[in-house]
């Protein structure tokens, strides 16, 4: 482990850290619109019961959402989960990954992603996970196929700015 990780935490939120996990989401949504299915302006208009209720699936284990603190200050964030065609497909889909620009090159994403590759990987019905990413983003697809994705197609989506983008669907087998 680099000297820099030491100082990396990741962690669950309790349901009344709510406004933390509201805040580092809206940042992605501002920072990084075009990786996020939602925007801004949506998430922003939630009310806090919404905020709530997804922390509540993660203590319930309806999904996971882990955060990233450096010297306690949360920093980055990671979200994964399953739909019923998930589930009918033995697959879990990872999404809202986001690192703070000011702590990027630190080693959050990987350290994320291997925590909730983990812990989507404790249910034995999952076989495989998904991940989307905007073609644009070339360390995240390098980080993504660091920890084993495969590139399985391309598509276009509207993301978080209004504009559609080319993604690249990625996927690693679990069993």
């Amino acid at each position: 482990m680099h000297k820099e990780s030491s100082k990396i935490e990741i962690v669950e939120l309790p349901v009344s850290d709510w406004k933390d996990f509201k805040e580092i989401r809206l940042a992605a949504l501002k920072e990084e619109p075009q990786a996020f299915g939602s925007s801004y302006a949506r998430d922003v208009a939630y009310p806090d019961s919404i905020w709530q209720e997804r922390l509540r699936d993660s203590e319930r284990k309806k999904g996971v959402y882990l955060f990233a603190k450096l010297e306690g200050i949360i920093v980055g964030m990671v979200m994964g989960g399953r739909t019923d065609d998930d589930k009918e497909a033995h697959l879990a889909h990872i999404w809202g990954t986001y690192v703070d620009s000011k702590a990027r090159g630190k080693g959050i994403g990987k350290e994320l992603m291997q925590r909730v590759i983990e812990e989507l990987g404790r249910d034995a019905d999952i076989k495989g996970i998904c991940v989307t990413v905007n073609t644009e983003q070339k360390p995240a697809i390098k980080l993504y196929e660091s920890l084993g994705f495969k590139q399985i197609k391309t598509m276009r989506m509207k993301m978080g700015d209004g504009l559609e983008h080319q993604e690249l669907e990625m996927e690693k087998s679990l069993r």
